[in-house]
């Protein structure tokens, strides 16, 4: 199985070649020019990563050495453009941009809407294409409607999905010859990527991160009738844009309440605290990975970009287990560390939903 990694500004020749000794096949990344920053701000971006220049390369010159040296190393680096759109208004310096990266001899794009794919096959773009999890291929007929009239080489895999749902997915469109990519550890959206239209712009709260965290916060902080409440703002919309509307009330009482804190696992229980591992890993697939590569599975994803420290430590965990011969699932609990992590439903890529016996 081949391990994809997200590469940005502070990714230089001397780190991208360590992690390909460490048996990375594959990179990532996004880039977005000072002029589209002084044209939309930092909160819109090229890619669904917004926090700024941290996660991205905003340096054309710096992203040409990127691809260099990772062509060194005897590798692929794609670009990410997997907003979910990008708008009239946007599309002239989309354009403008595109043709800039054409220079510069990356290996194709992650890309999720599928009128840029559109786009970009009429601007001339004959690299590969690569399916986002953006754009919420959940079934076969789907990944067909992409793979026909772009000719897709890859599918990543939405991250809400089961190993069960993923192996018959992967079986129904077997004769397309496709590879297909998961998530393995990193972050694992509430909403999942293609329902989720929100910019996590690193401003403020985000409210699948700040809000979302357990099962019961959910149940404590959703009003019974929220149902109701998003039936009128459907109906009479735009009355919501006023005071005491349905909508604003609802909103009101989601960013003034105090969140609810999930109680914390006793040590004598859970080994290590789990709060530590849960702020380090965000979300874990490790066990999975045995799974993964049985139904054949193509390409583990590491989906972090700007936080060096994890992706050292995220990168080291799964090429544990990718190394292993056999690795069990206590193996692949124990380079946690925390059985109180593992317990949290939360805090697993895949297990839920799977088939009993």
């Amino acid at each position: 199985m081949q391990l994809t990694l997200g590469l940005d500004h502070a990714d230089r020749a001397p780190e991208i070649a360590a992690y390909a000794r460490q048996g990375v096949g594959e990179f990532f990344a996004g880039f977005v020019p000072c002029e589209w920053f002084g044209r939309f701000g930092w909160e819109v971006g090229l890619n669904r990563r917004t926090f700024g220049g941290t996660c991205q390369y905003t340096d054309l010159g710096e992203l040409r050495e990127a691809v260099a040296a990772v062509h060194a190393a005897g590798r692929r680096l794609l670009i990410t453009l997997n907003a979910h759109d990008y708008g009239h208004a946007r599309l002239d310096l989309v354009r403008d941009v595109v043709r800039t990266l054409e220079t510069i001899g990356h290996d194709g794009y992650i890309v999720a809407d599928p009128a840029l794919m559109g786009h970009l096959r009429e601007w001339g773009v004959q690299s590969l294409f690569h399916l986002s999890t953006g754009a919420g291929a959940f079934n076969g007929a789907a990944i067909r409607f992409f793979h026909e009239r772009y000719g897709l080489r890859r599918v990543v895999i939405p991250r809400k999905m089961t190993l069960d749902e993923m192996r018959r997915l992967m079986a129904g469109v077997a004769d397309l010859g496709l590879e297909f990519e998961v998530m393995i550890i990193g972050y694992r959206c509430h909403f999942n990527d293609e329902f989720c239209f929100s910019w996590h712009s690193g401003a403020g709260a985000n409210f699948c991160t700040n809000f979302m965290r357990m099962p019961k916060q959910v149940r404590a902080r959703f009003p019974r009738n929220w149902k109701d409440t998003l039936q009128e703002a459907i109906d009479h919309a735009e009355e919501q844009f006023a005071a005491g509307s349905a909508l604003d009330e609802f909103c009101h009482r989601m960013t003034t309440a105090t969140p609810v804190e999930p109680p914390p696992v006793p040590v004598r229980e859970a080994g290590e605290h789990s709060q530590l591992p849960l702020a380090l890993y965000n979300n874990c697939g490790l066990c999975a990975i045995p799974a993964l590569r049985g139904m054949g599975v193509h390409t583990l994803k590491i989906p972090v970009r700007g936080a060096p420290w994890q992706k050292a430590r995220y990168l080291e965990a799964v090429r544990a287990v990718l190394d292993h011969p056999a690795p069990t699932a206590e193996f692949c609990r124990g380079l946690l560390r925390s059985e109180g992590f593992c317990a949290t439903p939360e805090a697993c890529y895949y297990h839920l939903g799977e088939p009993k016996g």
